[in-house]
């Protein structure tokens, strides 16, 4: 695959970096041949050594604890998952750091009384606005389609491309004999922009995801373009030296309604939310934290994705 990449003057360390499509072997932070992750690497050799350190597992933060008067924040509130009637207080000297993900960021603030005053006032859910800020909004995801796929015969080593457009019913399935390789075509920088939206003021209740995927059309025509990507690279000598050969008699193959059809009933989210809490300069009134992650108008209190 790398050679047919290479075929297509597709480098990875070019010139043109972001302009043209690259290809290199993905890179992973591995240990004995293992994903290592943060928590392997620096948490669990110092977790049972440290003092200073208290690792509790199995809980829901549900209200961040702030002052109302000096908007500053000194300690969370929250519950163990097996005992949902009590709550528990963990208070700081320093700083609180949320690190509870684009969705769950929105609910946890509001709940607390950072929130916009309009989605407050509009739902009544009897809790003190501390501070109006742009929460919710500017959710941003990777979609990601999966539409060109190639099927590898172990007998005959012959590859096939499939590129499935579901209106057909039953769709024609790959055999599962047989090894399955996907092109995955994601849409690193979306324009459509989504909201998370409370239902009620009970932390324990999941919050409500409006994606919005493909409002805005560039981003349908970016992923047409990275598959059509694929399609190109079925005529490399590198693939059809391999009896590599394009499947194409499913409906009207190649057309703008076909590759449309294809995205709109073949596409999923690579759960990379982000964007709810909006970062950048204090100028811009949509923003919800600084540079440092700081919540702009209240103090000791951080946001992390």
């Amino acid at each position: 695959m790398l050679k047919a990449f290479k075929e297509m003057e597709a480098d990875f360390n070019g010139e043109q970096q972001g302009v043209v499509v690259t290809a290199v072997t993905a890179q992973y932070t591995l240990h004995k041949g293992k994903r290592w992750f943060t928590n392997n690497a620096f948490l669990k050799p110092v977790r049972y050594i440290r003092s200073n350190l208290k690792v509790v597992t199995n809980v829901r933060i549900t209200k961040i604890l702030i002052n109302s008067s000096s908007k500053k924040a000194y300690g969370v509130e929250y519950k163990m998952n097996n005992e949902l009637s009590s709550y528990y207080i963990a208070t700081t000297k320093k700083e609180v750091i949320l690190s509870a993900g684009a969705i769950n960021f929105p609910q946890i603030l509001i709940i607390s009384g950072i929130g916009p005053k309009t989605v407050l006032d509009y739902f009544d859910f009897g809790i003190a606005l501390i501070l109006d800020l742009k929460i919710r909004f500017n959710l941003q995801d990777h979609v990601t389609s999966s539409d060109v796929e190639f099927i590898l015969n172990e007998n005959t080593q012959q590859i096939y491309l499939s590129i499935c457009c579901h209106q057909l019913d039953p769709w024609p399935q790959p055999e599962l004999s047989k090894q399955l390789l996907s092109i995955i075509v994601v849409l690193l920088q979306p324009k459509s922009r989504g909201r998370v939206k409370l239902d009620s003021n009970d932390p324990l209740t999941n919050a409500l995801i409006y994606s919005n995927y493909f409002a805005e059309e560039i981003d349908i025509q970016s992923l047409i373009k990275g598959l059509l990507f694929g399609v190109k690279l079925s005529r490399t000598n590198s693939l059809i030296s391999k009896g590599y050969t394009l499947i194409t008699d499913f409906l009207t193959f190649g057309t703008e309604p076909y590759w449309r059809c294809a995205l709109r009933t073949n596409t999923k989210s690579i759960n990379h939310p982000g964007g709810t809490c909006k970062m950048g300069p204090y100028n811009n009134t949509d923003l919800v934290v600084d540079p440092q992650l700081k919540v702009y108008g209240i103090a000791n209190l951080r946001v992390v994705e």
